[in-house]
């Protein structure tokens, strides 16, 4: 074969490669928060192309109007292997804290903290990894120190509430659903998968399945009460770990968060290549009977 018919023949083969794989993905995962970074998930160098958190804190001593984006002293954080945060608000539990993926202004709403956050889609599926150890936690009925909130582009997904030695989904109205018996205090690699309507929180050989929700949250009626465009339940693409009621408090360590999503091949890309295909090959026939300019 020649090495002109070698360079279309090659160039071919790369063009319907890239259009027999367009229907098929392979996973992309975007490290969220490195926890050996030896930074806080929302300061600089949390994460390659982050930070994708910021801290938020609303209390007596910060209320939302004010807006603390670091521990205020009534909390304490600390960065070794991840970062430790005690949500104990000078001996009671009223209050807010953790992190996020969108920040808050009262202009704007929740507005998504980096532009690089993979797009949670449950009609292809995604999932979230991430190690957390609940080392002291206090709370009521329904309530949990530690939650983690996952929801996708649809505006559904799912909150989990971790007590001391269990963990729950949040149903829609804030009722205990599926749980499960589990030490807590352990730091532990979990994975929650979403797909579709369906999700899967998976941590060594035990796993809490169930089906995502829609949740009905009203941030005005909330205690302590929070602006009407403060609802992160119907913000698409939305991360929170932290402790995200008045109800309850903890100490947590959080390590090392993942995000993983699909990723496809471009269609459009293997048409390009094979489109130019015929440019190379006449070309080529120019330069083979004299007519190269």
């Amino acid at each position: 074969m020649t090495r002109k018919n070698k360079l279309i023949a090659s160039t071919v083969v790369v063009g319907l490669t890239l259009l027999v794989l367009a229907k098929r993905s392979t996973a992309a995962s975007v490290t969220l928060y490195d926890a050996s970074s030896g930074v806080a998930p929302y300061q600089s160098g949390a994460a390659p192309n982050g930070p994708f958190f910021t801290y938020g804190q609303i209390s007596t001593s910060c209320p939302i109007t004010l807006g603390c984006t670091t521990p205020n002293p009534s909390t304490s954080q600390t960065v070794n292997s991840g970062v430790t945060l005690n949500t104990n608000f000078n001996g009671n539990n009223t209050g807010y804290s953790g992190y996020s993926t969108d920040t808050y202004s009262v202009s704007k709403g929740l507005t998504p903290v980096s532009p690089n956050l993979p797009i949670l889609d449950p009609s292809t599926g995604f999932s979230i990894s991430f190690n957390v150890a609940v080392t002291n936690e206090s709370s009521q009925s329904n309530r949990s120190g530690f939650s983690v909130i996952v929801i996708g582009n649809n505006k559904q997904g799912v909150e989990l509430g971790f007590k001391s030695g269990s963990i729950f989904t949040q149903n829609s109205d804030f009722t205990q659903g599926e749980s499960v018996s589990y030490d807590t205090s352990i730091p532990t690699n979990y994975t929650l998968t979403v797909n579709g309507n369906n999700y899967t929180l998976s941590y060594g050989s035990q796993s809490l399945t169930g089906t995502t929700r829609s949740y009905i949250f009203n941030p005005t009626t909330s205690q302590p009460a929070l602006p009407a465009n403060y609802n992160p339940y119907t913000t698409a693409n939305y991360l929170f770990f932290g402790d995200d009621t008045d109800q309850g408090s903890s100490t947590f360590t959080l390590g090392t968060v993942t995000a993983t999503v699909p990723y496809e091949f471009s269609p459009s890309l293997g048409i390009l290549i094979l489109a130019g295909c015929g440019s190379v090959t006449q070309v080529l026939k120019k330069k083979r009977f004299g007519q190269w300019k």
